[in-house]
């Protein structure tokens, strides 16, 4: 189960040369409890505890990065905001970068203003 339009999938697909059928995400853990061979999409901070809760094992994971896939983030703005605060925007966009570039070399460090 998973979103149809999820860019992983095509990847999972010819990396490891399987094929599977697309059951659309409807948050539900239901399906996987019930069945042992179910491959469910979901977030590592949600799904494992309704999982447990439902009286089944704690999940494996395979996470997108190990699997070697690049994923990326979008942000997005309402326009008409982002175009009478371009300072803010700015701001916010030089502190991401600054988190991702931190982050990406192992340094952790706690949120500053800018």
């Amino acid at each position: 189960m998973a979103r149809p339009e999820w860019a992983f999938l095509p990847y999972l697909r010819n990396k490891y040369h399987i094929n599977f059928n697309i059951i659309p995400q409807n948050f539900a853990v239901g399906n996987f409890i019930a069945d042992p061979n179910f491959i469910q999409q979901g977030y590592y901070t949600a799904e494992p505890f309704y999982i447990v809760k439902g009286g089944a094992k704690y999940p494996k994971f395979l996470y997108a990065w190990d699997a070697g896939f690049d994923a990326y983030t979008v942000l997005v703005a309402n326009r008409p905001w982002a175009e009478r605060n371009p300072s803010q925007v700015r701001a916010f966009m030089a502190a991401y970068i600054r988190a991702g570039r931190t982050t990406s070399r192992g340094i952790p460090r706690p949120p500053t203003r800018s």
